[in-house]
């Protein structure tokens, strides 16, 4: 018995590290592509100025990138050290 409960923990351990892994990329994306396109939209349909537009998509994609970056590198700095 305790053999399949040890087996089914490592299977599900593993389920969870790979939902982890894909889930990361696959949310970065999708908030990304929805605050971009919604900031667009609002410029086309007159609702957001194109500096407002500026002002909001440069912070907000820098954030986004050294979220999906910044720990990469963290990962990479705690597997060498």
């Amino acid at each position: 018995m305790k053999d399949i409960v040890c087996g089914a923990l490592d299977s599900f351990t593993k389920l969870i590290a790979a939902l982890h892994s894909a889930a990361r990329p696959y949310l970065t994306i999708l908030v990304a592509t929805l605050f971009n396109g919604i900031c667009a939209w609002a410029v086309f349909s007159n609702k957001l100025d194109v500096v407002d537009y500026i002002t909001a998509i440069g912070p907000t994609n820098g954030m986004i990138i050294g979220f999906w970056f910044g720990e990469r590198a963290a990962l990479k700095e705690s597997k060498s050290a």
